[in-house]
């Protein structure tokens, strides 16, 4: 889409058929470079519309749309209207990988939240003391910016973001509307910034209402113990749910997974199902050592200096749809599993019944 105007975007962005992922490229119409890089973008566009929005923007005629772009063509990525950053230049290469990397980034980012939204307060630990009137500067993890009801879902934000050491809350619009729109319902939610570092503290404005907090693995840790104590489970070291899973960290026993390339286990996710994994057979291992997981998808990474891919754990297999071949998606259910003991493999199916056959391995 071009856009036309800061009315336009603004429009573009609450149209419900945008994606949580954009791109927009700033661009001019006597640029050189510009024009050579724009066949791949409108490729890219084509290729990615299912995924993400691509929009244009001239930054000769919209100058006030384009503070901040340096020269001329760059490409900025967004998730949620959250900006990801920044590609100056008409490098094709470059502008296919950081494409591809800012889209699986935002879906990362939006399966992590999801599953826990229901969940986000309790997952606040008991012992968190919140400072009020204080604003965390800086070490924000844009990918974690989410709207968000109080501060103590934003608190539970933070624990489940392993990488998030404090975050700070800033409260939305009120609204006397109990029932107003969604737009409205959305400006009572405030926004939640998950940090990664937390020493630079700010004092601010009593009447703007802005909540600070720290989280650290003990309490990250209380908050797991807490919620598996009331799902009736006993299990610590990370998960949030009775069921047990490794460690990430833990070697773990070869397993033989069917694989099926560029298929999609759209649904069925695990709460706290998505971890990094180098590739879709260390997928398979870790899916084969969890007692919660019957089936996985695993999409792999296409950046030089960010070797893991995401693994997706699922509790069923069903809900499959084709993906695209350039996402580099492969999805998976576990065949059979080594025993650590170096014993005979044993066979293992859905909901624990034995498996039929291994299918092909792609």
């Amino acid at each position: 889409h071009e856009v036309l105007s800061a009315e336009h975007l603004v429009a573009l962005f609450k149209n419900e058929t945008t994606h949580d992922t954009v791109v927009i490229d700033f661009y001019g119409p006597n640029c050189p470079y510009c024009v050579q890089i724009a066949p791949l973008y409108e490729r890219l566009a084509q290729e990615y519309h299912e995924f993400a929005t691509f929009l244009k923007i001239n930054a000769q005629r919209l100058p006030s749309l384009a503070e901040g772009v340096q020269g001329l063509p760059t490409f900025l990525f967004l998730c949620r209207a959250e900006p990801m950053g920044q590609l100056p230049g008409a490098d094709a290469k470059a502008l296919i990988e950081t494409t591809h990397s800012a889209i699986k980034k935002c879906m990362e980012a939006k399966t992590t939240l999801e599953e826990a939204e229901k969940k986000l307060p309790e997952l606040c630990p008991a012992s968190e003391k919140f400072q009020h009137n204080v604003d965390f500067y800086g070490g924000t993890i844009e990918e974690g910016v989410s709207r968000v009801a109080s501060k103590e879902a934003c608190c539970g934000v933070c624990t489940i973001i392993p990488q998030c050491a404090g975050y700070t809350f800033k409260p939305g619009q009120d609204s006397s509307s109990e029932s107003g729109s969604s737009q409205q319902q959305q400006q009572q939610q405030g926004t939640c910034y998950p940090k990664s570092a937390v020493a630079n503290k700010v004092p601010t404005d009593p009447a703007m209402g802005i909540v600070s907090g720290t989280i650290t693995d003990a309490q990250r840790e209380e908050a797991v113990q807490a919620l598996n104590a009331k799902a009736g489970g006993g299990q610590s070291g990370g998960q949030r749910s009775g069921a047990r899973r490794p460690s990430l960290s833990q070697d773990l026993p070869s397993a033989t997974c069917s694989f099926e390339k560029d298929v999609d286990f759209s649904s069925h996710d695990l709460p706290s199902g998505t971890i990094r994994r180098k590739d879709r057979q260390a997928c398979c291992d870790y899916c084969a050592a969890a007692d919660d997981c019957k089936g996985f998808t695993f999409m792999e990474s296409t950046s030089a200096e960010d070797l893991e891919g995401y693994c997706f754990l699922k509790s069923s297999d069903v809900g499959r749809r084709d993906a695209d071949p350039r996402m580099r998606i492969t999805s998976g259910v576990v065949v059979t599993t080594s025993s650590p003991a170096g014993g005979a493999p044993v066979a293992s199916g859905q909901n624990g019944a034995p498996a039929q056959s291994i299918g092909s391995e792609l």
